[in-house]
């Protein structure tokens, strides 16, 4: 039952922040971030989940590009989403089309050795008055699916 309770606390809270954000301000905005190990080493599952705060009026639509700050021998590497994506389309960024909000996942594979700090996020919407966010979190592996540090 306490379960159920928190679970339903957790969703409500969800939905409570794309009608009425804490911040106030409407737009699109980076709702949830996790990053879950995948099922092999060097393998993961990247969440991203996009919210359009207040305005549900019209449709946002655009592509979310990202790429990962860390160390490959002791040096600073950045490696872009085409080269660690594990889909056959390597070229394409993530596009997303929503209202209200929209989960996308990614699955990434790192080369050996590498050893991840940051995970850079850019979401580009369409339209003439769009503002592109950039949000960098931390990389912290989510088992339970939970929530990366921004």
């Amino acid at each position: 039952l306490q379960g159920t309770i928190q679970e339903q606390a957790e969703d409500l809270a969800f939905y409570k922040g794309i009608i009425s954000p804490e911040d106030g301000e409407a737009g699109l905005k980076i709702r949830d971030f996790a990053v879950e190990p995948g099922m092999e080493p060097g393998q993961y599952l990247i969440k991203i989940v996009l919210i359009q705060a207040k305005d549900h009026g019209r449709q946002v639509s655009g592509v979310v590009d990202l790429s990962i700050d860390g160390q490959l021998a002791g040096e600073g590497k950045t490696l872009a989403l085409k080269d660690v994506r594990q889909t056959a389309e390597t070229s394409a960024a993530p596009a997303f089309s929503f209202r209200y909000f929209q989960e996308l996942e990614e699955s990434l594979s790192l080369p050996e050795g590498f050893e991840p700090e940051k995970i850079n996020i850019e979401v580009r919407p369409k339209g003439r008055s769009a503002r592109t966010i950039r949000k960098s979190f931390d990389w912290q592996l989510s088992p339970d699916g939970g929530s990366a540090q921004q």
